[in-house]
């Protein structure tokens, strides 16, 4: 497990993406049936979200507003000269947020740019907590166990310690009506 303590804003996921190639890559994590994921604060939940659908994690950009478009969609921002919308998920997913948060805590947000089949789009976390390999056979149906929006973008869930972790599905929630009708 890598703590990301040393994680610098302008890093992009590429020094991500080598820890996954340090140890053979995508196919070797498959031979040894794990899964990469970077673990993200969204609200109070902790989030496993696979590196195979992150294209990029940035600091929170200069976003445009957008009229007439729901509340969780924050507006679009250009990453080097792509136009990319911008998800605030914790609003999407209904997730309770933390308390009014402190000048420290919005400098820790990020935006992950996720990459799925037809388009690629940012969303806004609380924080990028670390990097962690999860052993596919140890993640657990989320059927029983969460509810709300959450469940719906799950892939399950993974328990670690005395924490438990939803892994998400990216291509689920890049694909839902919420999202596909703004992919710019």
């Amino acid at each position: 497990m890598a703590k990301l303590e040393a994680f610098k804003p302008s890093e992009t996921l590429s020094s991500l993406l080598s820890l996954q190639q340090a140890d053979g890559g995508h196919d070797l994590q498959k031979q040894r049936n794990v899964t990469q994921c970077i673990v993200v604060l969204l609200g109070r939940e902790q989030v496993a979200i696979p590196i195979r659908s992150i294209k990029e994690i940035i600091e929170v950009p200069k976003i445009t507003y957008l009229p007439n478009v729901p509340d969780y969609i924050l507006g679009i921002c250009s990453v080097r000269g792509e136009i990319i919308s911008i998800t605030d998920i914790r609003l999407m997913l209904n997730l309770k947020m933390s308390e009014a948060k402190t000048r420290k805590e919005l400098q820790k947000e990020r935006v992950i740019l996720l990459d799925g089949d037809r388009f690629i789009t940012g969303v806004v976390v609380d924080t990028v907590v670390e990097v962690i390999e999860i052993p596919l056979e140890e993640i657990e149906s989320s059927k029983n166990t969460l509810t709300g929006r959450l469940s719906d973008f799950s892939e399950g869930i993974y328990k670690e310690g005395g924490r438990i972790l939803v892994v998400m599905n990216v291509n689920a929630l890049l694909n839902s009506n919420e999202l596909a009708q703004f992919n710019y």
